[in-house]
């Protein structure tokens, strides 16, 4: 963590620590969430400070291909959106208390992105998904069979 980009330091993420992580985002305020490995939702209340373990709500941290990566998460209309593979789409509009979505896909997702009051997920075989609120997702056609693994909004 860092708070001027010069200078950075080790922040504790319990049982955490030896596990990738693969995302993270901003939810405003002071709080931070990071993706990873085994499903591990971590977040942070402090801007970084300290980090406390969350649970997905799904059975624990599994998919129905064995252990749940997610690897990737946004904020936007005050939810957080995780993704990962199986088409693996988690909410919460706390970073605490997760819900699996259906996100009509079998593919891996990638990543996550939020703007222009949309959220877009990508991945494997050219996947792009797309919602408004997190809950609902519609698939639009890419064009491309190769993996999509990341995406960003700029104004």
């Amino acid at each position: 963590r860092s708070n001027n980009l010069t200078s950075w330091s080790f922040s504790n993420a319990p049982y955490y620590r030896y596990l990738y992580h693969y995302g993270v985002t901003y939810g405003g305020g002071s709080t931070f969430l990071g993706v990873g490995q085994n499903g591990k939702i971590i977040r942070s209340t402090n801007s970084g400070s300290s980090w406390d373990n969350m649970t997905t709500g799904t059975s624990p941290y599994t998919a129905p291909s064995g252990s749940l990566y997610l690897n990737g998460v946004a904020y936007g209309n005050s939810t957080f959106v995780a993704v990962g593979q199986s088409g693996t789409i988690l909410t919460s509009t706390d970073g605490a208390t997760w819900t699996s979505r259906t996100s009509g896909t079998s593919n891996y997702l990638y990543d996550i992105a939020f703007g222009n009051s949309t959220f877009v997920a990508v991945g494997q075989s050219g996947t792009i998904l797309t919602s408004t609120n997190g809950t609902s997702w519609t698939t639009r056609t890419s064009g491309a069979t190769n993996a999509l693994n990341g995406v960003t909004f700029g104004e």
